[in-house]
């Protein structure tokens, strides 16, 4: 093989977001099929090693519980026990990890076939379907969740989720026909409808995207409106009893729940806000789509930690202030509130360590029932 020859691998197949090889590239995209998917594999790479360490940090937070005492040095690394984890956000968090991590070793082990062994003409058609294959069930694995934690949030109402229920099985129906396409493409079957397939990943993009924002609003809107609940009746236990709410000069007064759903709203921002990119990539055909998608799926199991990572930590400070009695928060007052099965179910949801949560009302059970995923 001549050195002046120029050597472009199609690298279509490698992800769920691809441009069409065979139509003009239009002028925006200053990078090849080839590069683009060098630049993803890279910036997939650097995030990885992010995604890494979160994972160790959310495993730590499902797995092990902090001592009763905050204050107290010793016994940190006590193992919950089975009943005090919560088992679906744990099968979650490793199957989002194991998914990412076989689609990044499937990309190194093409690239290597490709660049050093120089294997372009006897491609792996196995590894072009299962790259596809990855990205297609981290979206699905992160939709349900998000679905399933607006069920929990709203005392398991069916109402609730009927509309992104719909959606996402749209959205399973759209990925799984583009992974035939994808598959009858990579196996070169005649007759392969290559030219509708940016339509279909527009349209998958678009479901995934009505699904994030729909139960995202939902689950912030229910703790925004528990919350305003709470702050009104706390204030008239206060007056009733003659409390006051100490806080730390020049910090705002927040709540617990004004900080779960600022990590929220923070935590899904990134992953709307990137899968929008790449939606947009798809649209206008640009091979910026294989960088972009390649990030997306780190950066789904990236979000997905953050969230437990921050509420863990959010959980252990509002722990903090309940033993020094530094400040009232409105979750010490859940028992007092009026108790419906919403605002029970929530509160429940949302771990709460007041003795609503907690049937024998111990510091123990508290650590044992918290929900780390609001």
């Amino acid at each position: 093989m001549s050195s002046n020859e120029n050597v472009s691998p199609d690298f279509s197949s490698l992800n769920l977001s691809v441009c069409c090889s065979n139509s003009k590239r239009p002028k925006f995209n200053m990078i090849s099929n080839a590069g683009a998917t060098l630049v993803g594999a890279f910036l997939e790479c650097l995030f990885y090693g992010i995604y890494i360490v979160t994972m160790l940090d959310t495993l730590r937070c499902i797995l092990l519980r902090p001592p009763s005492n905050p204050s107290d040095a010793t016994h940190l690394n006590r193992w919950r026990k089975p009943t005090g984890i919560r088992l679906i956000t744990l099968a979650i968090s490793l199957a989002l990890f194991i998914n990412c991590s076989s689609n990044l070793a499937f990309g190194i082990m093409n690239m290597i076939q490709i660049y050093i062994l120089r294997e372009i003409k006897k491609p792996s058609y196995w590894i072009n379907i299962a790259r596809p294959f990855n990205v297609a069930t981290q979206n699905i694995l992160a939709d349900i969740f998000l679905i399933y934690r607006c069920w929990v949030v709203y005392d398991r109402s069916w109402a609730i989720i009927i509309v992104p229920a719909l959606v996402w099985v749209a959205s399973t129906v759209l990925s799984i026909y583009i992974l035939i396409i994808r598959t009858r493409g990579a196996l070169e079957i005649v007759g392969v409808p290559s030219k509708s397939l940016p339509a279909f990943l527009a349209s998958q993009f678009a479901t995934t995207i009505a699904v994030n924002i729909y139960a995202t609003a939902f689950i912030v809107y229910r703790i925004y409106i528990t919350d305003k609940q709470s702050r009104r009746v706390t204030l008239d236990l206060e007056c009733r009893e003659g409390m006051s709410r100490t806080t730390s000069p020049g910090q705002p007064n927040r709540t617990h729940l004004q900080r779960v759903m600022r990590i929220l709203i923070e935590s899904g921002l990134s992953y709307t806000l990137i899968t929008v990119v790449d939606f947009i990539c798809v649209i206008k055909n640009s091979t910026l789509a294989l960088i972009v998608s390649a990030i997306n799926i780190v950066v789904i199991g990236i979000t997905f930690n953050s969230i437990v990572i921050r509420v863990a930590a959010e959980r252990a400070r509002l722990r903090r202030e309940a033993v020094g009695g530094s400040q009232m928060t409105t979750l010490k007052f859940a028992s007092r509130l009026p108790v419906t099965r919403h605002s029970l179910a929530l509160a429940q949801d949302l771990g709460s360590t007041s003795q609503a949560s907690t049937p024998r009302g111990t510091e123990q059970d508290a650590d044992e029932k918290e929900d780390l995923y609001p």
